[in-house]
């Protein structure tokens, strides 16, 4: 990086550490019962995660029979474990996403058991997912794993079962027994007993499911009973902010990220004044509700919403209830260590909770490299993958470059769209400086520029190359020491994380001059962020964009000590392979 990257980069770290990314040396009261409170179902979290609890009205109960159940409360963000058993109140829907992007949705009054689940994206035929509903309503939209084999997803019901290929559909558990089920699409088989199996293979029709188990010829459904049977799940959660408002009246099953769902209503907190947003911090019982009323007193409430690290620090530090409430030493919320810092609203919970990021690494398979988290802390097991597949996007418009060098007053903003191929181990995208003021002289505003960069160095071209935590003298070049990688040698090579990357470089003109010019770095910290329960899995990433000012008058190019720079912490968009 150049000189402003690598302060950049240095500042960035210790400042989402200073939100929360490492654990308090002297854990207050609140935060010392939690973790007592953990301990008693710890043997949960060490069991696979299946899922997430993707959307809830209010918190869940989840059960776990372990040779004596143990029961927890769980909301949205939580994960759902192998054998959990989630339960909903008479007031409380809710919808639990898998990772194969298998979706349920379930009403009031509710369970639902993921009993299997095995999911191997790049082997077909080897997946196989067996849930079992006892009571209640649900909906469920199938994933990859149905989609991989007629007879991989199986769903009990108290008096048959069913093999669900491709399909969504609703249904319902009546108190005299019976059950209803239809199909909205794809289609399902459905067994009971010694009986020929009895197949829903047109939308809008359905089943009854005599409690014996007799299964009735299968019937169009009229409009208002199926209507009926699908309102049964649905639900428009107003929850804080905005966050996780999700209707399950449509058939998408794309990615749902961990999010916040208790605390006020947007509405309550978006005009607050500093008394008010004070009193309701102070008032604040679960870091929850705290984080509902930060996210909506700083920005839209919208998980994509990009929030001020310094600003967060400051409500933080001017609260003792609020710092109580979090894991964090007030010594890392120092001011100066947060400018130019933003992270999304949705990030918000995991670093005030004290969530710790774990980098990818660079590591070999099958005499290839691929990225992964290959021995993840304590705190990450079952939580991450070994191995990343697919890619992940990262973009943002507008992002602030502050002051990060000799002058006050020095200012920019950029965009940013960067896409990392985990399987081709590239890092491709488009990135544009606009709105740059160095030392007082305004700079054109750039193109946008393209870029593309392969993480491997041992084949790459110079202009492709990717370096970590590098040092640049003024004329671009390299420096032969000083880099602060693992190995030295300022390039990201085999067996080092993927932290402090460089992925783009250029230059922007000052109006009207050939004296001064501008070299922009790109790049950031790529992985996973985990608070120890639940994880976002290789789509967390912190990117970064500094512009350093180059005096070039004299004929040996300079730096004037002028720069700006910023970097946002965000949740990616994953696509799969």
């Amino acid at each position: 990086m150049t000189k402003s990257g690598e302060a950049m980069d240095k500042k960035s770290v210790c400042s989402f550490v200073g939100l929360g990314l490492i654990r308090r040396p002297a854990v207050p009261l609140m935060a010392a019962g939690m973790m007592i409170l953990a301990a008693d179902i710890s043997a949960q979290v060490t069991k696979p995660v299946s899922g997430v609890i993707a959307a809830s009205t209010s918190p869940v109960e989840i059960r776990f029979d372990g040779g004596g159940a143990v029961g927890r409360l769980a909301g949205t963000g939580d994960p759902v474990h192998l054998d959990d058993e989630v339960i909903t109140g008479p007031e409380t829907s809710a919808q639990i996403l898998l990772k194969d992007q298998s979706l349920f949705s379930i009403g009031p009054s509710s369970a639902i058991t993921i009993d299997r689940f095995v999911y191997d994206p790049d082997k077909d035929g080897t997946s196989s997912l067996v849930a079992t509903i006892t009571r209640g309503t649900f909906k469920f939209i199938s994933g990859r794993i149905a989609r991989s084999g007629d007879e991989n997803m199986v769903l009990n019901l108290p008096n048959a079962v069913a093999s669900i290929r491709g399909t969504s559909g609703p249904g319902r558990i009546n108190t005299d027994g019976t059950t209803e089920i239809a199909l909205l699409s794809g289609s399902i088989s459905l067994n009971s007993g010694g009986a020929a199996p009895v197949d829903l293979l047109t939308s809008g029709w359905g089943v009854t499911i005599s409690p014996t188990g007799g299964i009735g010829a299968p019937e169009l459904i009229p409009a208002q009973d199926l209507d009926s049977l699908i309102s049964g799940t649905e639900f428009i959660q107003s929850s804080p902010g905005g966050e996780n408002q999700a209707s399950d009246s449509g058939s998408g099953n794309g990615d749902v990220e961990g999010r916040s769902s208790a605390g006020p209503e947007a509405g309550d907190t978006a005009e607050l004044t500093p008394d008010q947003l004070e009193q309701r911090l102070t008032e604040a019982e679960t870091l929850d509700e705290a984080v509902a009323v930060i996210a909506v007193s700083l920005g839209s409430g919208e998980d994509s919403a990009s929030l001020s690290a310094g600003d967060v620090s400051r409500i933080i530090l001017e609260n003792q209830n609020l710092l109580n409430l979090t894991n964090i030493d007030p010594a890392l919320l120092a001011p100066e260590e947060s400018v130019g810092v933003n992270i999304s609203t949705a990030l918000l919970s995991y670093a005030l909770a004290g969530g710790e990021p774990q980098w990818m690494t660079v590591i070999t398979e099958n005499a290839s490299p691929r990225v992964g988290t290959p021995a993840p802390r304590p705190d990450y097991a079952g939580l991450v993958s070994e191995i990343y597949a697919g890619a992940v996007r990262f973009d943002r418009t507008g992002l602030e470059l502050p002051n990060a060098g000799d002058s006050a007053a020095d200012t920019g903003m950029a965009d940013y769209d960067i896409t990392f191929d985990y399987d081709t181990l590239t890092f491709s995208g488009t990135y544009r400086i606009y709105d740059l003021v160095m030392g007082g002289r305004a700079y054109t505003d750039g193109s946008e520029t393209s870029f593309t960069g392969a993480l491997h160095t041992e084949t790459n071209n110079a202009g492709e190359r990717i370096y970590k935590y590098p040092q640049f003298d003024a004329a671009g070049s390299l420096a032969a020491s000083g880099n602060q990688d693992e190995n030295g040698n300022g390039l990201l090579d085999t067996g080092e994380t993927l932290e402090g990357l460089t992925i783009a470089r250029g230059t922007v003109s000052m109006d009207g001059s050939s004296d001064f010019e501008g070299h922009v770095s790109v790049g950031g910290h790529f992985g996973s962020i985990s608070n120890g329960v639940s994880a976002i899995d290789g789509n967390f990433g912190g990117i970064f964009v500094a512009v350093d000012e180059v005096d070039t008058s004299g004929g040996t190019p300079a730096f004037t000590g002028n720069s700006v720079s910023g970097i946002q912490y965000e949740i990616g968009d994953v696509s799969q392979p």
